[in-house]
């Protein structure tokens, strides 16, 4: 009597590479949210969490990128000492720079669709590093555009108190963490998920 035996993939393999990347960029995110300057002008530290943000929206699309941004958040809301200076809970959310949290979920899900031009993942070779850039500028705009109105009203602040604490101090280092993920993108023929 022979047995065969078939193996059957409950999950193909794709999805196993994007959800793995997309958790390991989710802890990326609150393991970088550690590496933070206060700064005597701002409720909001200097923090390097966006990079894995940024990461996720080139390398995961919109769906995906999306996914890994929402497991930081959601893990960092129910408990989990991941957002700066190891804080958690639903009163960051809440907070003065709750809004800048939530705006990287939007942040991703715009870059995966610049960069992707849709929900599907392209080919980052068939990406110029110009729509990169393009879309990780308006992916900062988005942060900023949630961010700074949120830190406005949480914070009590004036508008201008509020541009100039929440976005102008900490736009030419914005600027260079664009520059280094571009860097690092169009640097690395491994970077790709299929």
């Amino acid at each position: 009597m022979s047995h065969s035996n078939e193996e059957v993939a409950l999950v193909s393999d794709q999805v196993v590479k994007r959800f793995t990347l997309a958790a390991a960029l989710a802890a990326l995110t609150g393991v970088l949210a550690q590496v933070s300057i206060p700064i005597p002008l701002s409720p909001a530290p200097i923090s390097f969490q966006v990079i894995p943000v940024y990461f996720a929206g080139i390398l995961l699309g919109p769906v995906w990128g999306a996914g890994s941004v929402l497991l930081y958040i959601v893990a960092g809301a129910l408990g989990a000492p991941i957002f700066s200076n190891a804080s958690a809970g639903l009163g960051v959310i809440l907070g003065p720079t709750g809004g800048y949290i939530i705006a990287y979920f939007f942040a991703a899900i715009a870059i995966g669709l610049i960069v992707h031009k849709g929900t599907e993942t392209q080919p980052l070779s068939s990406v110029s590093v110009w729509t990169q850039a393009i879309a990780l500028v308006i992916a900062l705009a988005i942060i900023y555009g949630v961010g700074v109105p949120w830190l406005k009203f949480a914070a009590g602040f004036e508008w201008t108190e509020a541009i100039i604490t929440g976005a102008a101090v900490f736009l030419p280092g914005d600027i260079i963490k664009i520059i280094a993920v571009l860097g690092i993108i169009t640097g690395s023929t491994r970077l790709q998920v299929r």
